[in-house]
């Protein structure tokens, strides 16, 4: 007996482990960047560098809320209050919404040509974020994905190293053990899992690239 190949009908993808990845802006971030460039300026004048990932550059210690001002108070009070919209916490038996009193520890970054940031993760909270103050435009003949962030699949490479000439041809899926990228922009933040692995590509531009990156935790 043979059969005819059958037809396959009612079929579901369900994105069981989904990883969100947030992008937002300020709105009217002019003047608030010109105040928090004005700061990080001046610490970056008088205060030597930390060395963590960064490989090049100058990155400040995470008490930016302690001398970044007003303009430091009010992004960070803005981006809490997104990790707060993002997240929820049991009461009762159940989720809900709160407002979380988050642990806020944050820091600054200024990035000149050539400094970029390794591979690594933010141990010890929850949500990390990157807002964007200043962003210069890179050469035309940059390398791919200069400047960028890079978020690193931490699942592993497995799916790569297993076919490398093989991608999942599923919506969302076809860097499934590779990375992806965002192209930073003035007055835009993101927001991702804190032990997502990540790195910072080569700046390849005239100018600063400043950042100030942030932790919250519980």
């Amino acid at each position: 007996m043979s059969f005819a190949q059958p037809a396959v009908k009612d079929m579901s993808i369900v994105p069981i482990f989904p990883t969100p990845f947030v992008v937002a802006e300020i709105d009217d971030a002019e003047t608030l960047n010109r105040a928090l460039e004005a700061a990080i300026r001046s610490r970056a004048a008088t205060q030597p560098s930390v060395a963590k990932s960064n490989m090049g550059g100058w990155q400040s210690t995470d008490d930016f809320e302690t001398w970044a001002g007003p303009a430091g108070a009010a992004l960070t009070a803005a981006i809490a209050k997104v990790a707060s919209e993002l997240t929820f916490v049991m009461a009762a038996g159940s989720f809900e919404r709160a407002e979380i009193p988050w642990r806020v520890s944050a820091w600054a970054n200024v990035n000149r040509r050539g400094d970029r940031n390794e591979v690594h993760t933010h141990a010890g909270a929850y949500w990390s974020a990157c807002y964007y103050v200043a962003v210069p435009e890179q050469d035309e003949d940059r390398t791919p994905h200069a400047g960028e962030l890079e978020l690193v699949d931490p699942r592993g490479v497995l799916p790569i190293m297993y076919a490398p000439s093989l991608r999942m041809g599923i919506k969302n899926c076809i860097t499934a053990g590779a990375s992806e990228y965002y192209e930073p922009q003035p007055g835009q933040f993101v927001v991702f899992p804190s032990w997502i692995p990540h790195a910072v590509k080569p700046f390849e531009g005239e100018g600063e690239r400043i950042s100030i990156a942030m932790n919250l935790a519980v």
